[in-house]
Order: C-alpha cells, then structure tokens, then sequence
C-alpha cells in the first residue's frame, strides 16, 4: 500500500492533483474534508462549504484530537490499494502518516494571485474581493501549510495548466509508485 499525502492552500490545484492520480493511476482518494468533517457539518443540518469546513475541522480537532481524526480517516483502508489524501494541513499529521504509512509527502505550489483568480472562478466560496480570500486563506486550518510544503518529498509547481501538472505528477508517480 501507497499513501500520497496532498498539501498546499486554497487553489492551489490538491483536487484536480488528486483527480489526476486516481484517473492516471489508479489510486483512491481519502479526504479528510469529505470523509471526516463534512459528515458533521451534515449532521447539523448545516451548509457544506469552505467557511464550515474550516470551523468544524477545527472544532473536531480540539474536541477529539488528530489521531480521532487519522482514525476516522483511516478505518476502512484496505492494505492492497494505493491512496491519495487530498488535503493534508497539520505537520503533525504529515508526519504520522509519514512516518505510520511510509506516505510521500507532495506539496502543491502554486502563486497567490493564480489561486485567487481560481477560487474566484470556483464559485464554491463566498468570495467577493481579496480581502475575502485573505480571510480564509489567513485561517487556522491554513496556517501550517507552508510548514509541510519544507518537509515534503516533492514539491510541484502549478502556475501553469493542467497539462503541465499531469507532467508533473506523472513524473513524481514514476519514481515512486
């Protein structure tokens, strides 16, 4: 079993990234927005978006702590698939999956302005000017990203189009996988 861990912020490219290794390679795709916290937010009658998101994630983390968290994640792996997890944010969950799960660290990098224009595009948040994006660009869950983009294995920049990723991708894959 292979685990690839996702990092990078908010349009930075993690989804498509993602898209990409399990359409090209075969893997499957763990998430801890969509497995673990968007469950909750559900639970709660509430709206699924980024604003939530961010506020349940952090809300279960202090709650419950991160090994709750991987767990929840984690609990119905099966040892012969290969796995992308699309949005790592802590170090210390980099970390331990690491370390845990020999997991390929791959930061996506991509320039402020490019994500905002992206996001921005989306129309997935409530996003109306920059300072709109910096709010949650700016957030709690966002704050360590940069620190997991320096203890990566593999660092890809996505300043360019989705074919210059799906190059990008395949390369890193084809040392690893």
């Amino acid at each position: 079993m292979a685990i690839i861990c996702l990092s990078g912020k908010i349009g930075s490219g993690k989804t498509t990234a993602a898209n990409i290794l399990i359409q090209t390679f075969g893997l499957k795709k763990l998430s801890f927005a969509e497995h673990v916290i968007a469950p909750e937010i559900i639970k709660d009658s509430k709206l699924v978006n980024r604003k939530n998101l961010q506020i349940y994630g952090s809300k279960l983390l202090s709650e419950f702590g991160e090994k709750w968290m991987i767990n929840q994640l984690m609990k119905d792996i099966s040892g012969d698939a290969n796995y992308v997890i699309d949005d790592v944010r802590y170090t210390s969950t980099a970390e331990f999956f690491k370390k845990r799960y020999n997991a390929i660290l791959l930061h996506i990098a991509t320039d402020c302005n490019l994500r905002y224009d992206r996001v921005k595009l989306r129309k997935k948040e409530a996003i109306r000017n920059i300072e709109d994006f910096e709010e949650i660009d700016n957030y709690i869950t966002e704050k360590e990203i940069d620190l997991i983009a320096e203890i990566s294995d593999y660092v890809i920049n996505n300043n360019n189009n989705i074919e210059s990723l799906k190059v990008s991708l395949d390369e890193v894959l084809c040392k690893i996988l």
